[in-house]
């Protein structure tokens, strides 16, 4: 939000809309763009054809998803991990990725080409 405010952008907060809601405002012009995970826009589209909007291939602010657990809950972390790692390595995480998002490998990094913009404080 910080960089679209800084080109001026007016911003509007989807407090726990479903997907068809904020489409929706795509469409009639109420909203402009939607700024969303790319592999989930993707899906919502689809599933919604009616509504005439369009998920462009741009990737923006890259971040991974992560877990909540306790603070110093170490064996808990450490096991996640482990699992997760083998999951990567035996290609469990590659099967569900293509499951869950549409045939999509959302299991690998995708190497971004981001510019850096410099926002002044407050902004």
């Amino acid at each position: 939000m910080k960089v679209a405010r800084h080109y001026g952008a007016e911003e509007v907060i989807y407090d726990n809309a479903t997907n068809d809601q904020y489409l929706q405002d795509v469409a009639n012009g109420r909203t402009e763009v939607i700024l969303n995970d790319y592999y989930s826009q993707k899906m919502a589209v689809a599933a919604l054809p009616e509504i005439p909007v369009k998920v462009h291939n741009i990737f923006y602010d890259p971040s991974e998803t992560n877990y909540a657990i306790k603070k110093g809950n170490d064996v808990l972390t450490e096991k996640i991990n482990t699992a997760l790692e083998e999951m990567k390595t035996d290609g469990t995480l590659t099967e569900l990725s293509k499951q869950f998002y549409d045939g999509e490998d959302v299991s690998e990094q995708i190497d971004y080409d981001f510019p850096e913009i410099e926002l002044e404080e407050g902004e």
